[in-house]
This record gives structure tokens, sequence and C-alpha cells, in this order.
């Protein structure tokens, strides 16, 4: 298998599909070049491991070009493909969402935005009956509602801020579908159907990873740096905070997903910490740390009376019960790659991966254990003609591609991150007051954006309207944003200033020193 990728394999049919990628963020040692970006979307035999087709995919060079340890660890490969039983979805964040047939026939590709971030991407697609449902809430503050069979725009949710969350369907105890996605501050219920919001309620006030598990009309949801969790019932209107809000406690996870059983919740921290919610009352059950474990990233398994728990470098299978009790811990002795991926069933076997390899795994039949690598064929070839590239003209990104903040953690970043030497404490939260103050009319170019890409996907606007309304859109953020520097600089003193100045210069020269080396 070619590339990394922390992507869980999916099963369809015969057929075991992941993704992966290479050329460009492997390793900090290695990092690679842009012009080398490939992202890779396989397709094996499910009893032989047998490599049926590979699709390879022109990464997008506005892909965050400043490799730091999150984005190495997780990469650009950590959105899990879906399918209909019929075609194959894969969602590779600013790349786009790429649609093919289960034979590998390449049949559309869809933009849904342009905003990198530090951690990359970890939301997977989700399907409503003819409408692919993509969380791009890290690309655009937006989830969009595509045509699986076109692409095309069906409906879109603005203002999804800071959810990695994969959306997630559910019955209310009418039985009519709700599309449930949590984000900062809130969690917020859809219809799948039409796009159009339902209720919100109070939840979590920071980012949101884990994906909510819906049961008999309940979504339990958690995440955050706090590791909160709460359950919320289907079927309220407007702000439910009050009227369906169930519970929410003080202990959750920041990355895994929950699992429930028998009318509990399974939860397993990153580092290792086991622990037991009940799903009534959102009481601590039991908590422990899974002994031997390191860090977790991949979300637990049931598969009938126990959990399997992949862990950095092995799997600890645990008792689906409120007792802790450790049945195994397994590891492949001679493959000391990272798995950061869940694991997935099909039949009686489990499929898993790291950077290296794609294993089937028969729990009853250790012995009979396959392990599926595959050479990169000879003929391989670009899945479908990129649509980004350098501006030939200006040897830059395509200014559409570019990340533009709009939201009040951009704003500070852009607005204070110059300053950060010099500013104090005082100026430093007087600073964010002026930010909170003009937010609204970023908020409003927000919006104003989300409507120039919406007109993209509908078809509405063809690529060079497109490009030219966002590099207007572009340009009016950058003149707010300098025009909302101006009060702030006003604050430093004469000296702040010349030390701001002369550390600028300093910096510049250095970098001058490194690019000639």
């Amino acid at each position: 298998m070619l590339g990394r990728g922390c992507s869980t394999p999916i099963i369809v049919g015969n057929r075991v599909l992941l993704t992966s990628y290479s050329g460009y963020g492997e390793s900090a040692a290695k990092p690679g070049a842009l012009d080398l970006f490939l992202l890779h979307l396989y397709c094996y035999d499910r009893e032989t491991g047998e490599l049926f087709w590979r699709k390879d995919i022109k990464g997008n060079p506005a892909e965050n070009p400043r490799l730091n340890p999150n984005l190495l660890g997780h990469g650009f490969a950590s959105s899990t493909p879906v399918s209909d039983g019929k075609n194959v979805y894969a969602f590779f964040g600013v790349s786009g969402v790429f649609a093919f047939d289960l034979d590998g026939n390449f049949l559309w590709q869809q933009d849904v935005g342009w905003r990198n971030f530090n951690f990359g991407l970890s939301s997977s697609l989700a399907i409503h009956q003819d409408t692919l449902i993509v969380n791009a809430s890290i690309e655009s503050q937006t989830v969009y509602g595509l045509n699986k069979k076109t692409g095309k725009g069906i409906w879109k949710i603005d203002d999804v801020l800071e959810s990695w969350a994969t959306p997630t369907l559910g019955l209310n105890d009418q039985g009519d579908s709700e599309l449930v996605i949590p984000q900062k501050d809130i969690i917020r219920g859809f219809d799948p159907k039409t796009g159009k919001e339902l209720w919100t309620c109070e939840a979590i006030p920071d980012y949101i990873v884990p994906t909510p598990v819906i049961v008999n009309g309940v979504a339990y949801c958690n995440g955050g740096k706090e590791s909160r969790s709460l359950a919320i019932r289907l079927g309220g209107r407007g702000d439910v905070t009050k009227s369906h809000k169930l519970w929410q406690a003080r202990i959750g996870t920041n990355v895994t997903s929950s699992i429930y059983h028998n009318e509990h919740l399974y939860q397993i921290y990153e580092n290792g910490v086991f622990q037991v919610l009940d799903s009534k009352t959102g009481q601590t059950v039991n908590r422990g740390r899974v002994k031997g474990a390191t860090k977790v990233f991949g979300s637990p398994l049931l598969a009938g009376e126990k959990l399997y728990i992949p862990l950095l470098y092995s799997v600890a299978v645990v008792a689906a019960k409120p007792e802790y009790e450790l049945i195994s811990m397994n590891n492949i002795a001679e493959d000391e790659g990272e798995f950061r991926a869940s694991i997935a069933v099909s039949g009686d076997r489990m499929f898993t991966r790291n950077d290296k390899f794609l294993y089937s795994v028969s729990p009853e039949k250790v012995a009979e254990t396959k392990i599926i690598k595959q050479p990169l064929p000879t003929n391989a070839s670009l899945a479908s003609k990129a649509k980004f590239d350098f501006d030939q003209s200006t040897k830059r990104i395509r200014i559409y591609n570019r990340c533009v903040g709009t939201d009040k953690t951009d704003l500070e970043m852009f607005i204070l991150t110059p300053y950060k030497s010099v500013i104090t404490e005082d100026q430093t939260t007087k600073s964010k007051a002026l930010i909170t103050e003009w937010f609204p009319r970023f908020a409003e170019i927000r919006r104003e954006r989300s409507d120039v890409v919406w007109r993209y996907l509908t078809h509405e606007t063809d690529d060079a309207v497109y490009q030219k309304e966002m590099a207007a859109i572009e340009t009016k953020v950058m003149a707010l944003q300098r025009d909302l520097r101006a009060p702030v600089k006003k604050m430093f003193s004469k000296e702040q200033m010349d030390q701001h100045i002369a550390e600028s210069n300093a910096w510049l020269e250095k970098n001058k020193k490194n690019q000639k080396k």
C-alpha cells in the first residue's frame, strides 16, 4: 500500500476500500514537495488482498505547507470513505470530494472549501437517500448536502464552527430522520432532506472532534479539551437546551467517539483511560487506565460482548461490561508502524490499517490472519484532471484557494500574533474586545463568501466568475483586517513599535539567509 493515512477501511461486498496520500507531509525528516503531493483511493479483494484498482488524485497545493507535529501525525487522508453499494465517495479536505463507481471509474469532483487547519481534517461523509453530506466546517465553515449522482449542491448549512465530527443521522420518537451536527458552543439538529435547522442546544464551549452516537431517539455527544459529554433527546424545535438536554457531565473524550451498549456509554481517552458512563444519568460508573496503553486515536469497536480498542501499537480487547476486564492485548511483532485508524468489521473478519499495511484479521482464527500488501502499480495515472495548481503569472497558489480568516480565532491570530513579543496583557484584553466589536462585519463577509461558493456548487457560475468573486471577497477581508489592525497598533508605545520593527527586520534577514542555504 502506497502512502500514509489514518482513515478506516470500508467493506462493500467483496471490496475493501481505503485512502492514503504520498509525496508530501509524510514525515518531518522527509517532508517531500507539494508538486509531488498525491492522494490515493485503493480497492482490494476482501478475500485475497489482491489489488483491484488504485486511483491517484493530484493534491491541492493549498494544503497547509507549514507542517507541524499534529498535521504530520494525522496527515491528509483522515476521512473515511463512504459507499451506497454502487459508488464510493472520498473526502480530501481542500482537495475536494471525489466520486467513483466500484470499478474505479471517475464520476465527479466537487470543491467544498479552501481553508486548512493545523490538525488537518477528520470528518467523514454521510449519506441520506440521494444526498451526500459533507462537513466542511474546517474548509469553509459550512456543511453541504450534495447530489450523490452529480455532486451538485442541494442545500447548505452556514456558520458551522470548529467541528471535526462526522454528521450523524438518527430517528426521533416520531420516526423522522434528523441530522445531528455538533460544533463549538452548540449542537444543532437539521432536516437531512432540506438542510433546514430544526433545533439548537447549548453544549461544549470548544472545538468538537468525536462523532455523536444516536440510540432510541437520544443523541450522545462528547468532546472538547475539557472532555465533556451530554445527552439530547431528538424531536425538539428551536432552542431545546432546557427542554431536551437530558444531562451533561464533566467527563468524556477529546478525540475518540463513544460506544453505546446495554444502557452504558464506553469511552477511551487519548491517554488510554477507559471510562463507563450511565447513559440515563451521565454518572461515571467506572474509570481506569488500560494497562500498557499508549496514545489512542482510533475509536473503539463493539463486536459481540467485547470492545476492541485500537492503541498506537496494539489492540486491547476489553469486556463490554461496566466492570473493567482486559481480555487480551494484541500486537503484530514484525510491524512497528503506528495504528491511528479505527477498526472495520465484515463477517468474521476485522480490517485495520497503518501507514504501510492493510490487515485482515480473523479474531477466532489467528493462524489464518492475512496481511494485505501490494506493490505500487507501474501504470498508475491520475484519476481526474487536477483543478488546483499554482498561478503561473505570480508563482503563487491561486488566490481563491488561500486561507482567509473571518472567525474570531483567525482574527486574533492575524491581528495579534505579529506583536506577541511586545504586547502586554492589558493590551491583549483590549485588542480582543475590539475584535469582538468588529466581528459582525467579518461574519457578514463570511456569509457572502459562502453564497459565492454556493453559486459555484450549484453551477450558477463558472470557474472564471468564481475566481473573480473569491478574489474580491479576499480583498474585502484583507482591507477590513487592515482597518482593524490600525486601532490595535495605536495602543503600542513608540518603544514597543521600535522593538517590533527591529524583531521583524531581524526575522526577515534570517529568512533571507535560510533561503540562500
